[in-house]
Formats: C-alpha cells, sequence, structure tokens
C-alpha cells in the first residue's frame, strides 16, 4: 500500500493563513491541528469530549488516551 501524502510545512502555514480568514477559526485551527499533529481521524476529533482533553482541575492533560467506545456514545 503507498505512503499517504502528507502537508508540508509551507502547505500547512497557507492553510492555516486561509483558516484565520474564516469564521470560526480558532475551532477550524484546533481541528486541523489535532488531525495533523495528533494524527486524529476526523471523526475521533468531531466526538471529542472536554473530558478527554483535561484534568478534573480543568488543566489539559499532557497525554490523552481514546479507546475503542469511548467516541460518540
Amino acid at each position: 500500500m503507498a505512503q499517504a501524502k502528507t502537508l508540508t510545512t509551507a502547505e500547512i502555514e497557507r492553510l492555516l493563513t486561509h483558516i484565520n480568514t474564516r469564521k470560526y477559526a480558532a475551532r477550524n485551527r484546533s481541528m486541523m491541528l489535532l488531525t495533523h499533529w495528533a494524527g486524529l481521524r476526523i471523526g475521533e476529533v468531531a466526538c471529542l469530549r472536554w473530558s478527554d482533553l483535561t484534568t478534573t482541575d480543568g488543566q489539559i492533560k499532557d497525554e490523552i488516551r481514546l479507546l475503542p467506545g469511548n467516541l460518540c456514545t
């Protein structure tokens, strides 16, 4: 199976620049970066909950674990 093409640094910057000109830029930027840097699929990003990303005291977790059955339930 062939390797999927990934975006270059210049392409990412160009995409982020475009996203910043659109409505809901912060949300869309976060979603794009989660797919690129964390390797999440768009369905996984769409199903994330705050509790998946933050500790009980509101701090961002150092690591998240997405287990089967935890998404979109």
